[in-house]
């Protein structure tokens, strides 16, 4: 779960912008199925592209 607080942080640095804070809040917000995949999406995209 650490991690997953790592690659939050990690976002916001990265998109400084409202994306990287809406991850950080469904991260430590609400944790549905929904948000999980929606993260999952975000970090499949985010490792394609690096």
């Amino acid at each position: 779960m650490s991690m997953l607080i790592t690659h939050c942080r990690l976002w916001r640095w990265i998109m400084m912008g409202s994306l990287g804070f809406a991850m950080c809040e469904i991260k430590s917000g609400r944790q549905s199925t929904q948000s999980l995949h929606l993260l999952y999406y975000f970090d499949q995209v985010f490792t394609l592209k690096w």
